[in-house]
C-alpha cells in the first residue's frame, strides 16, 4: 500500500483513507476507481496514429517524430493507467497493441 495526494489539502495520505486526516474531504468507495483520463489521452493518441496508417506513403520526418511520440506516450498513459487498476482496461489494450504496431511500421519503415 501506498501513499497519494489528497484532493482536499495536497498533503499525502494513506491510499485506503476514507477521509483525509488534515482536511477532513471524504472519499467514497470509488472515487479513485473512476479516474480514466488516462485511457481516454491513450486511445486518442493511438486514434491519430492509425489514421495515419491510411496514408503510409506521404510519411515524411516530421510526421514520423510525432508518431514516434504519440505511440510511446500512448503506450506509457496506457501501462500506467493499466497498473493503477483504472477504468478502462479493454481501451488500454487496444491503445497499446495500436501503438506497437505503428512503432513496428515506423521500424519497418527506417
Amino acid at each position: 500500500m501506498g501513499m497519494v495526494f489528497c484532493r482536499g489539502c495536497g498533503k499525502e495520505i494513506h491510499e485506503t483513507a476514507p477521509m483525509c486526516p488534515h482536511c477532513g474531504y471524504q472519499y467514497s468507495e470509488n472515487s479513485r476507481d473512476k479516474n480514466m483520463w488516462m485511457a481516454i489521452v491513450s486511445s486518442v493518441l493511438a486514434l491519430l496514429c492509425f489514421l495515419n496508417w491510411f496514408d503510409i506513403e506521404n510519411w515524411d520526418q516530421d510526421i514520423k517524430a510525432g508518431l514516434w511520440m504519440f505511440a510511446i506516450v500512448s503506450i506509457t498513459l496506457s501501462t500506467a493507467s493499466l497498473s493503477q487498476k483504472h477504468r478502462g482496461k479493454i481501451l488500454n489494450f487496444i491503445s497499446i497493441g495500436v501503438s506497437l504496431l505503428t512503432i513496428l511500421i515506423l521500424i519497418g519503415d527506417m
